[in-house]
């Protein structure tokens, strides 16, 4: 019995993590799997798919208006368990054509209040949080 609920939960595990993929968020930018239980948002350099990596791992949820894309990102303490301990926020801007420098403004990490203030600052619109 024990045996089969380690089953149950390795395959389980195994399946959740074949289901993340590269999901296309705006122009170049993309999320991909972190190689673990997350993703990580990228930017498409060039035509042969080079990317960069703008925030890496963990990504909870993301939201976004006109010119900033919004990521959530948790820290996490024991993967295994799934247990978490802070929120993080990052806010990335649009680049509308190509850069060179995508990593080049990106604001964090931020706790809440600090993200809080931030959004205030830079005028954001209301941020709808999805999970990818």
């Amino acid at each position: 019995m024990k045996a089969a609920i380690i089953l149950f939960f390795s395959i389980l595990s195994l399946s959740s993590c074949e289901n993340l993929g590269k999901k296309q968020i705006v122009g170049k930018y993309f999320l991909d799997s972190d190689g673990g239980q997350g993703y990580q948002l990228n930017y498409t350099v060039n035509d042969d798919g080079d990317y960069l990596i703008l925030v890496d791992c963990c990504i909870d949820s993301l939201g976004q208006d006109s010119s900033y894309i919004v990521v959530k990102r948790h820290e996490k303490s024991d993967v295994r368990f799934g247990v978490y301990k802070n929120d993080f926020f990052y806010i990335v801007p649009k680049y509308k054509g190509d850069t060179f420098n995508p990593q080049q403004g990106i604001i964090g990490p931020l706790n809440i209040y600090g993200f809080n203030a931030k959004k205030s600052e830079l005028h954001i619109s209301q941020i709808r949080f999805t999970i990818p």
